[in-house]
């Protein structure tokens, strides 16, 4: 029989706290990268004053998306080997943009808390992906 990507390993418990955490922080990003919230309240990170609209809405719409499926695989309490294996793709990347942006001078420093943070929590993905696959490895299998 081959694995699926749902698991049925449990989350571990530390890592349900990184995942709420991550959810909370994606709800909170959603919400400064809203265009009503964006272009009203002067909260810049670093993006243009005149950024587009368009693109703000699917910034936010993928930041949101994200942030659904932290809480949804922290909740259900099963261990979506695919989802965090994406996740982590997507916080790596978008770490690594936006400190290098900062280090160029382009963005602001809390642009660099935030790409530290998905760095971090991209290898914490990582981590628990590779724990995971050891202790599935190292359980007998059924036939």
């Amino acid at each position: 029989m081959t694995a699926s990507f749902a698991s049925e390993q449990p989350v571990p418990q530390w890592f349900r706290y990184c995942l709420y955490l991550s959810a909370a922080i994606s709800f909170l990003g959603a919400v400064f990268f809203s265009p009503p919230i964006y272009f009203t309240r002067g909260i810049k990170i670093g993006l243009p004053a005149d950024a587009a609209p368009f693109c703000l809405w699917i910034i936010t719409a993928w930041i949101f998306i994200l942030g659904v499926g932290y809480a949804y695989v922290a909740w259900t309490n099963q261990l979506q080997k695919f989802f965090i294996a994406v996740s982590a793709a997507f916080k790596l990347s978008i770490g690594v943009i936006l400190l290098v942006y900062w280090f160029n001078g382009t963005l602001p420093w809390i642009s660099a808390l935030v790409g530290f943070s998905d760095v971090f929590f991209g290898l914490v993905f990582i981590i628990v992906l590779l724990q995971a696959s050891s202790s599935r490895q190292s359980q007998p299998s059924v036939t």
